[in-house]
């Protein structure tokens, strides 16, 4: 399916002489056609946007916002150090301008450690110029640069790092990058972290954004191009890759093309689940490795394409184009149709597994071969040792499956999004919320029981409860469970109200026009001081309260008789509780009767 290929490294000659080189021919549009202009345009619009939309730091982590100036104090104060550590954006910029300077400086043997998240604001950035390679450890430590931006440049590599040489890059984030190439690019390589790894290592890391060319030669979304003993481990790529005009190029969803493999060259515990639109029909392509024309390809083991978003006539793999003497070992991809729709097994566009490339032959073929391909209900394990389709990402046995293959150190985790990741990618992992579950069911199934207060913090405890929270917010996840449980801890019962409330129906079952006014109010007055909801801990409060009803009941007074009757006419009332007693001895020997009630 490919022409012979020529001068398949191109190393030791010149930029311009390795275009020359490409076998696949310099045909390319001066600019893309208009419809896909239309398009490009209108996404960058899009990316331009978001570009400059404040940053969201994940967990507690401040970001650090970049200015545009740069700092090379943190160097140039102890250029002989080991160990250098970067606190702001300015510093990382520093780290920029040591690597682009006349002298540039490399940091061998020495290591950079990142202190915070920061964002590059969508200021150019571009580290390492065209004649020299990072050759130094640079740490993330787990932190995050967002917004990086690439703006086309002849002097500058593209990506965060343009070469790194016998350097390390681990635990690190790019989030929202934007890589952008034009027509005068001299670059073959372009990545979105690294354009152009030498016998380096790079793992730990991952990419989020889009990265553009109107064709580029060796694209991927995570690094350009790995040469010599260079390794990719537990890393991922999010990137949307556009590709537009040149003929030939390889594009790779992580890495886009492998030359001069070694023993150890290695793609593992990777995953690309981004896109991948090529306008070219005649590049190499993969999820994983967009190609390797050698004798030997580098191992790729445990690796993941989560996507069929891979589009390019009139075919795709969904690993890549590798030697035959490659060891693929256990990797997923999606189970879909193996002929696109429109297609044909005649006259494609085709989907595989993956292709192989034929060193004597020049050509490229694919497996399994167009007239034998299987359908959608092909068994899983229907190509062997290399691995398998999957049907359901969200399978949680996938991830036992995976971590019995991962590297040493290396452990997989089924994400948010119902597919697995790498376990630490906590941000793509949902949070442990056990801990506000056990909360929870510690709350009483009646809070009426308690007093209003303590109950409202119970409830507004529980209701502030997110669900939605990752794994690198667990500690936010952890204060709600606290809160829940201090509330819980914190509930207070009700006193008892049971003498207030006989003594209150005393009260209201009395016959009011039967007592005087003076005494009533004292009553009523004792009535409505009645508080209710207080707490077990005001206990003797409310005692008071029915004790201070009783009183007034006790004291209540009758209203008086206007007359007397033959006989006895008090008695006749037929009220038991009054008694005739005498009150006052009048002038003349009279004696008046009075009602006293008897309590």
């Amino acid at each position: 399916m490919f022409p012979e290929r020529r001068n398949p490294s191109g190393i030791g000659k010149s930029a311009a002489s390795r275009k020359e080189g490409w076998p696949y021919g310099t045909t390319h549009w001066n600019y893309p056609p208009p419809v896909r202009l239309a398009r490009f345009v209108a996404a960058l619009a899009l990316a331009a946007a978001a570009l400059f939309s404040p940053a969201v730091a994940r967990a507690a982590d401040a970001v650090d916002t970049w200015d545009g100036t740069s700092d090379t104090d943190w160097y140039t104060q102890d250029p002989d150090a080991s160990s250098y550590t970067i606190s702001t954006a300015e510093d990382l910029a520093g780290l920029s301008e040591l690597t682009n300077q006349q002298n540039p400086v490399t940091f061998t043997g020495k290591t950079i450690l990142l202190a915070t998240d920061i964002d590059l604001a969508g200021h150019d950035y571009g580290m390492n110029s065209t004649s020299t390679s990072f050759s130094g450890t640079f740490d993330g430590q787990g932190h995050v640069i967002h917004n990086l931006s690439n703006v086309p440049s002849t002097e500058y590599h593209y990506g965060l790092f343009g070469t790194v040489h016998t350097a390390t890059i681990r635990n690190l984030g790019l989030e929202a990058a934007m890589v952008i190439e034009t027509e005068n690019n001299t670059r073959l390589e372009i990545g979105p972290l690294v354009s152009w790894s030498s016998t380096s290592i790079v793992e730990n890391c991952w990419v989020t954004g889009s990265l553009y060319t109107p064709g580029g030669y060796i694209v991927g979304g995570l690094v350009g191009q790995c040469t010599g003993n260079s390794q990719v481990i537990e890393c991922s790529s999010s990137t949307d890759v556009t590709v537009d005009g040149l003929s030939g190029p390889c594009v790779g969803g992580v890495v886009g093309q492998w030359e001069t493999t070694g023993n150890d060259s290695l793609i593992a515990d990777c995953y690309f689940d981004g896109s991948i639109e090529i306008a070219s029909g005649t590049s190499a392509n993969g999820g994983i490795l967009g190609g390797c024309f050698e004798e030997k390809g580098p191992t790729v083991r445990n690796c993941i394409v989560l996507t069929t978003a891979i589009s390019q006539p009139p075919f795709t793999s969904f690993l890549g184009v590798f030697p035959e003497v490659t060891s693929i070992e256990h990797c997923l991809w999606p189970t879909g149709a193996y002929i696109q729709e429109g297609g044909s097994a005649e006259s494609g566009p085709y989907r595989f597994p993956y292709g192989f490339f034929l060193p004597d032959s020049g050509q490229v073929g694919f497996d399994p071969d167009p007239a034998t391909f299987p359908t959608e209900d092909a068994a899983d394990d229907a190509y062997g040792t290399i691995g398998r389709n999957i049907a359901d990402f969200s399978n949680p046995a996938l991830i036992e499956e995976l971590n019995q293959y991962a590297s040493q150190g290396v452990s997989w985790a089924m994400g948010i999004d119902g597919h697995p990741v790498l376990a630490t990618q906590t941000h793509l992992i949902a949070a442990d919320y056990s801990g506000v579950d056990a909360a929870l069911a510690t709350i009483p199934a009646d809070l009426s029981l308690y007093t209003a207060e303590s109950a409202a913090a119970v409830t507004t405890a529980r209701d502030a409860v997110d669900r939605t929270l990752t794994a690198d917010q667990q500690t936010q996840v952890d204060d709600m469970a606290a809160a829940i449980e201090a509330a819980v801890d914190a509930l207070e019962k009700l006193a008892n109200y049971d003498a207030v409330d006989t003594a209150v129906a005393k009260a209201n079952a009395l016959d009011r026009s039967r007592y005087t006014e003076e005494t009533l109010a004292k009553l009523d007055v004792a009535v409505a001081a009645v508080v209710r909801g207080y707490g077990e801990t005001r206990q003797d409060e409310v005692d008071d309260m029915a004790a201070a009803i009783e009183a007034a009941l006790a004291a209540l007074e009758e209203v008086p008789s206007s007359g007397t009757q033959s006989g006895d006419p008090l008695a006749a009332t037929g009220d038991p509780t009054v008694l005739l007693a005498p009150a006052t001895a009048l002038a003349g020997g009279t004696v008046l009767l009075a009602r006293r009630k008897v309590a």
